[in-house]
């Protein structure tokens, strides 16, 4: 949510800064569209008409991908920069199946990591592509058994992301392991 971000987010700052601009486009708009009911309440106190468009995948650019062979189970993790505090969560777990399995387990890291991880054996960091095709096709590109998704902010959870997360794993076709997600995880 750009008008309360966590400190931690690396975007902080530079919202915060343009805040009084965004806000009066807002209100200077004839409709605003938002993705979730919960992005349309939340916006509904700074313009009178806001409108729920769904976010959309376009199935087209799903390529299915064969199954790894390789000897290693690899574990990964896709996301932006914002997402640090998310994957914090998990260092610790992630060092003790990294310890354990020792030369079975790799990882990799599309667009966020942690300083502990990218100390984690048999770990890589891929650069984060912006744009959804771009995103996508690095994403499918990348190895992964398994898919990891964090969410350190429950907030996210009512901002739709669990549901884009979903979406995403759908389109790797891998298994994913989610945060518990609040309410008897709804979404």
């Amino acid at each position: 949510w750009f008008f309360d971000m966590p400190a931690d987010n690396p975007h902080t700052g530079y919202a915060k800064a343009r805040l009084p601009y965004i806000q009066q486009v807002i209100q200077r708009a004839k409709v605003v569209t938002v993705s979730t009911d919960e992005l349309r309440q939340r916006m509904a106190s700074l313009h009178p008409r806001v409108v729920v468009l769904p976010n959309l995948v376009n199935e087209q650019q799903w390529v299915p991908r064969a199954a790894l062979s390789g000897d290693k189970v690899i574990i990964g993790y896709a996301g932006t920069e914002t997402h640090s505090r998310d994957l914090a969560m998990i260092e610790s777990v992630l060092e003790r199946i990294a310890a354990r399995h020792a030369g079975r387990v790799g990882f990799v890291f599309l667009g966020c990591s942690t300083e502990r991880l990218y100390r984690l054996p048999d770990s890589r960091v891929v650069e984060f592509q912006h744009g959804y095709g771009k995103y996508l096709q690095t994403l499918q590109s990348v190895p992964m058994d398994i898919a990891l998704a964090p969410l350190a902010d429950m907030l996210s959870e009512k901002l739709g992301l669990p549901r884009e997360v979903a979406m995403t794993a759908m389109a790797i076709i891998v298994p994913m392991i989610l945060s518990k997600l609040a309410g008897g995880g709804q979404s």
